[in-house]
């Protein structure tokens, strides 16, 4: 069976993300993400069969990112010596799950 959406949770992405499990308003906007996310998924990689976990990690992984980039709204996670540590829009570990599925759908 591939990957359909509402596979992944909240708490699944809370988990991943070493995070309290946001509640209220917050959750609807974890939630809005996770959609978010899902949709991106579904509408550029060919989610089929035997993919189900990879892409289900792959959606965890990157809502999480995306969760945590709230705190760096302009792009920038922290300022080492090296000047500014920018959050990239895929992580490398995220486009590499994907590969497998890539496919325009």
């Amino acid at each position: 069976m591939a990957y359909t959406s509402g596979t992944v949770s909240a708490d699944d992405v809370a988990q991943w993300g070493a995070f309290t499990a946001p509640q209220g308003a917050d959750l609807d906007a974890l939630t809005l993400v996770i959609d978010s996310v899902e949709e991106f998924v579904q509408r550029f990689y060919v989610t089929s069969d035997g993919y189900e976990d990879t892409v289900t990690l792959a959606v965890i992984m990157q809502a999480s990112r995306l969760w945590k980039r709230r705190q760096s709204i302009d792009g920038v996670a922290a300022i080492s010596d090296f000047g500014p540590i920018r959050v990239t829009r895929m992580d490398h570990d995220i486009a590499n799950l994907l590969e497998p599925v890539w496919a325009f759908a």
